[in-house]
Parts: C-alpha cells; structure tokens; sequence
C-alpha cells in the first residue's frame, strides 16, 4: 500500500472512531457505558495509529482492540460503582480515570512497538524480545508524537473557530459556529490528529534529534540537582531534620501525580515532583543503546551520587502521606498520593540496587525501568476493579474512624460521605445510621438529619474549615471600606453574610480590598425570575481579570445564596458599567443585562 493510500486509510478509520464517539453519547443511555467506550475508543485509536504500519497492522491491530475492551470494561465498571445511586457529579472522578487509561494505552502499546521492533531484528517468533532500546525508543517517540498532535487538533480548531467568527463578524449570522456541528467534531478532531501523528512518524530524523537534545538538556540538569539536594541534606544535618519533618507532616493531604491523580501544592508534593524529576534526568544519563553522545564519566558519577538523595526525599513523601492517612484516615487523593510515592520509592530503590553492579549499573537500571513500566501499567487497572476502588477503601476508613471512636462525630465530615465517595459513601452513611459504633448516636442522628434536608451541595452545612472562611468572607462584604456599594448609600440585607458563601469563592471574596489582591464592589440587579432583588458581586485582580458572584435569596431554604456567573465581557467595560449602575435586565428571559447600548449575555456556570 502506497503512502497516500495508508494515509488515506487512517484518516479515513479515525475519523470513523470520531462518528462512533458520537453515536455512543448521543444514543446510549449508561452515562458509565458511554463515558467508558469513548475513553476506550479514543485511546485504542490512538494507539492504532501510534503503531500500526502497511506492513505491520496485525498485531497493533490486535493490541488496539484489547486496549479498547479493556478500558471500556474498567471504566464503566469504576463509574457504574460511583453512580449506582445518584450522588450528584464529581468532575475529578473522569479526569482521574481518564489519566490513569491513557498511561495504561501508551506503556501497553509500547510494549507491542518494542516487540515488533525485536521480531523485525531477530526474526524469531518463538520467544517474547524486548530489547530496552525498542522500549525506550518507542516510549519517548509515542510521547512527543502524543504531545505534538494534541497541539495540532488544538490549533486546527482555533483556526476553525476564527474563520466561523470573522464570517459571522461580516455580517453572515447564518454561519454556524463549529460548536453547532455535533457530528462533525469528534470525527474532524480525530482525523486530525491521526494526520498530524502520520506526518510526524514520517520523519523520524527529527523525533530522534529532538529526543538527543532533551537528553542532553536533562542530563545537564543531574550536577545542579545534585548541588542543590546536597545543600537541602546539610541544612537537615545541621538540625533543621526536626522542622523539616513538621513541614512534610503538616502538608495538606498529597495529591497523586503521574497520572494517579492531581496537582496540589504542598511540601509533600513538591517532594515527589523532584523524585518525578530527579529520576528523568537520571534516566537521561542511562539512555539506551542507541543514543549518541555517551554521557562523560562526571556525569555519571553525578547521577549515581543522586539516586540515595532521590531516595531521601522519596521517603519524607511516603512519611507525609502515611502521617496524614494516621491521622484523618484514607481519601480517594491519599491513596492516590500513596501509590505515587510508593511507585517512586520501589523505583528509588531499584535504582540504588543496580549499583551493587559496578560499570553495569546502567544496564540492571533499564531492566528496573521496564518492570516499573509494568508496575504502573498494573496498578492503573487495578485501581478500577473493585477490590482496589478507591471510594470503597476511603469510605471504608472513614466508617472505621466514626463507629471506632477515633473521629469527633461533631467534627466528622458526613457531607464528605455523601458528595464525594459516590455510592460507597452513600452506603457508608446508612451503616451510620444503622450503628454508629463508639460515637454519640445523638450527635451523628443529627448531623445526618442535616443531610437529609439538604439535597443540593451549596446547601449542605459547613465543615469548620469552610465555616471559618465563610465567616471572614462575611466580615468583608460587611466593610464598606473593602468593598464598594454601587450607590454609596446601599444597605445590604442583614442576613447576607457568612453562610452565603462557600469555600471556593469565600477564599477570594476574603481578598477584597487587599492590596495586591481584589478590587470589589457590589450592587443591586434583578437578573432572575424569583420574586425580590439579587446583588451581583464583582471583583477583579491586577490583570484586570473580573469575576461575578449572584447573590439571591433561594426560598426553599430560607437564606442567600452566592453562585458564580459568567459573561463573555470582560475587563474594564462592565467593570465600568457596573460602578455607574449602568446595567439592566433584559426581558423576556432576564438572563442577559445591557449596558447602554450592548447586550451582555449573562449565564449561571452550569446552564446549558
């Protein structure tokens, strides 16, 4: 088959994959189902034309397909546990499994590459070669290939989207915009990026050379790291160990990285980001054999004094996150968290024991990175069954915690249970209610009451930690020196206060009026159809970025309630109108405002 035809073909079968990815979310009713095959799909594509060449598509074929049952099967399992009653969305949830599935399409199609690669040199099929070059090849070629056709599919559609707007700007409002073509996304995305994919596996001159500078910019990067890690070990040794191990323990909960989780600043993390780190430039100065430019004997020495620091730090992480599950007992991020640390550390350790090798140390090492590869490969699954589900084990914990009399049932999270742990969390609730162990059965009875009442997220009580911010948010919207009435003589109701707002907007309302931080202010508007006045409060950070809060009673529970909204205006025109009160309401639906002669589209975050 020629180039032009292959070409054809792929683009042809991907975006095919795109119309199937359609055709699952518009027609099948399992939002698990769904959520699963177009995971598995998208990634089992991928791979596909990751790998898969004229003459050799059997066997990437095969692999693909697998991929795809496999993901698709763990997924909707992991969200058909998370959802069998209805919990309301965890966003994180996806991204988490999402996260994990595409680690677990690239080590897996790595591993097929590597083998084809070893058949094609050795011409053998009676036994299974990987050869470590092929491995590591094929792995740093798949990421850079993934990175740089993403960047494609993203510019595509940005190109698209100008082009529709400039039309609609020149007086054509017949043209649609591209979000008004629901078939044709996914398949034009995906054709897209197999195209890109093709056209970079062409030239493979440049994916090598790119692949020699990186290698030389992380090796470089080995002597600094170690500097700076021996600096970090001599302020231990001159007695700051015991403060260091009060920064680590006092660390919010770590948040997995590598895929495992999310990002979350803390002193915890930023350890496993230099393990992260640390091992990659390590692993630069390994390479393989194909790589040029064999690293200088310093360089190697540098890296090899490196691996028990790396070690070090590894360890204060797996501190971190064990003191903190000893004290609050497990969560989704923590075990996250842990099977990350706990990954760097077999690694770390693996490492260390290669040098027991002498000048072959390099060698065991890239074995050590193939069976982590597996590792990690194994553990993403396994996270998804239901012996190793995340929300199980936490729930589980926190149950332990309440009926064993660790946990204060004043202070225990019930909510948490209820809006985070999905079914189990669910499921966890009710054994409370059935025994609630050592704790006070009057106290948790009450604190369950209170979730009983309350069905919408923005309603549920308080955690403390929410309550004090919520509080001192209130203190601030009370100060009129803090944040500006639009007119000066507004009163605001005296019930507008601390239980309007919740931690992820209390935290910034706490900044109004700080220098460095917001400029706010507040003023009467009516934008919705509920009987009686709403405030809209907006603040704004030194980039002039402006954000909208809607303050409006809500009847059923008897108080105010803030929620964010958003407009595509930005910066200093509705900043402007609103410190004149040039705004109004625009009938019939008083979702949009106008400010003088403009319309502003006005939308709640999650209207549709």
């Amino acid at each position: 088959m020629s180039t032009r035809s292959w070409t054809a073909t792929i683009v042809a079968l991907a975006a095919g994959i795109g119309l199937a990815l359609y055709a699952t979310a518009a027609f099948l009713d399992s939002a698990a189902w769904v959520f699963g095959i177009v995971l598995g799909l998208s990634i089992g594509g991928m791979a596909f034309v990751l790998s898969a060449t004229p003459q050799r598509w059997r066997l990437p074929g095969a692999a693909s397909l697998v991929i795809v049952g496999v993901i698709a099967v763990a997924v909707a399992g992991s969200l058909a546990r998370f959802y069998a009653i209805h919990t309301g969305q965890d966003y994180a949830t996806p991204i988490k499994l999402a996260i994990q599935c595409v680690l677990f399409g690239l080590i897996a199609i790595t591993f097929v590459q590597a083998r084809q690669s070893g058949k094609d040199c050795r011409g053998t099929t009676g036994r299974f070669p990987i050869a470590y070059e092929h491995f590591a090849g094929h792995a740093w070629r798949n990421g850079l290939i993934v990175a740089t056709s993403l960047w494609f599919a993203g510019l595509f559609w940005v190109l698209v989207w100008l082009f529709a707007t400039l039309l609609r700007r020149m007086a054509l409002p017949d043209i649609p915009y591209p979000a008004a073509w629901p078939p044709f996304i996914p398949a034009l995305s995906c054709g897209a990026f197999a195209l890109c994919v093709l056209l970079i596996r062409r030239h493979e001159q440049i994916v090598a050379v790119t692949r020699n500078i990186a290698f030389g910019l992380f090796t470089a990067l080995v002597p600094v790291f170690l500097i700076l890690s021996a600096g970090v070990l001599t302020i231990l040794l001159l007695g700051k160990f015991l403060h260091m191990a009060y920064a680590v323990s006092a660390s919010a909960a770590l948040i997995g990285l590598v895929g495992l989780g999310l990002f979350s600043v803390n002193t915890a993390t930023i350890l496993i980001v230099l393990v992260g780190f640390g091992l990659i430039a390590v692993n630069a100065v390994i390479r393989d054999r194909k790589a040029k430019d064999r690293p200088s004997v310093f360089m190697q020495v540098s890296a090899v004094l490196l691996l028990p620091l790396l070690l070090l730090f590894a360890g204060f992480a797996v501190h971190a996150v064990a003191l903190r599950i000893d004290q609050y007992g497990l969560t989704p991020d923590r075990i996250f968290g842990a099977v990350t640390t706990g990954v760097l550390l077999l690694w770390c350790l693996g490492f260390l024991a290669c040098l027991v090798a002498g000048r072959r140390w390099a060698i065991y090492c890239r074995r050590v990175n193939i069976a982590m590869a597996l590792t990690i490969a194994g553990l993403t699954l396994t996270l998804q069954t239901p012996l190793a589900d995340p929300y199980r084990l936490s729930a589980e914990s926190q149950y332990r915690r309440l009926t064993d009399g660790v946990a204060d049932p004043k202070r225990f999270d019930y909510r948490y249970l209820q809006s985070k742990l999905g079914a189990a969390g669910w499921k966890a609730l009710r054994r409370i209610a059935e025994d609630s162990g050592k704790a006070d059965p009057a106290v948790v009875a009450e604190h369950l009451d209170d979730l009983h009442d309350h069905t919408k997220a923005w309603t549920l009580p308080l955690t403390p930690e929410e309550n004090d911010w919520s509080v001192r948010a209130g203190a601030a919207l009370a100060d009129a020196d803090r944040v500006r009435r639009v007119p000066a003589t507004l009163t605001l109701p005296e019930d507008i206060g601390a239980d309007t707002f919740h931690e992820h907007m209390a935290r910034e309302v706490v900044g109004c009026g700080i220098p460095g931080r917001f400029e706010c202010l507040i003023t009467p508007v009516d934008v919705t159809d509920a009987p009686g006045s709403e405030f809209l409060l907006g603040y704004r950070d030194g980039d002039g970025t402006l954000t909208l809060l809607l303050l409006e009673r809500l009847a059923n529970v008897g108080g105010w309630h803030a929620d964010v909204v958003l407009t595509r205006w930005k910066g200093d025109a509705l900043w402007s109108a609103l410190m004149r009160q040039d705004i109004q309401a625009v009938p019939p639906r008083r979702k949009n405002l106008r400010v003088g002669d403009e319309t502003i589209e006005l939308y709640q975050r999650y209207d549709h």
